[in-house]
């Protein structure tokens, strides 16, 4: 019999992934609704939901997390998406060209936080150079994250076109 630990893990898990399903069945509606029907969804495949229209390709990673979790520049699901995803564009670089990537939370964005600074470019929150200057500090006075936040880190604007979303659990 599992211990506790574990029943907590794959309990969290098993949300994240009813979390996945959840809001890519709402994309698919949303997308059968608007009546073009050149589109796939994707779920665990190229990440945690890959949406395709026509020539649009846009990546969503998800992060369900429970109330009162604040997503601050030394999150954890902060750092391991940005490294996600610098890796695919430094193994590919067409992928910055052709791809939008979006981290979709549950948990609370605090204003000034780099999540906070990357919200969707129509926003009047994004400030790239900020996000960037903030996840160098957060790097640079944590060994705690050492690994899990992108060494080298170029400018947003040039590097990937990425978003922060706050979202609730559909």
């Amino acid at each position: 019999m599992a211990d506790t630990g574990e029943q907590y893990e794959a309990s969290a898990s098993a949300l994240g992934y009813l979390f996945q399903f959840a809001k890519a069945l709402h994309i698919c509606v949303e997308q059968w609704m608007s009546g073009d029907m050149d589109w796939s969804v994707a779920v665990e495949a190229a990440d945690d939901i890959g949406i395709h229209r026509g020539p649009d390709t846009r990546l969503m990673q998800l992060k369900q997390r429970a109330e009162g979790v604040r997503m601050t520049d030394l999150a954890e699901d902060l750092g391991k998406t940005l490294r996600i995803w610098a890796e695919a564009a430094e193994a590919d670089r067409s992928v910055l060209a052709e791809t939008k990537l979006f981290l979709l939370t549950t948990a609370e964005v605090p204003e000034g936080s780099a999540a906070f600074c990357l919200q969707p470019r129509g926003s009047q929150h994004r400030d790239e150079e900020r996000a960037l200057d903030l996840l160098r500090e957060a790097r640079n006075a944590s060994k705690a994250t050492k690994g899990s936040l992108p060494r080298s880190v170029s400018r947003p604007s040039t590097t990937w076109t990425g978003a922060t979303d706050h979202c609730n659990a559909p």
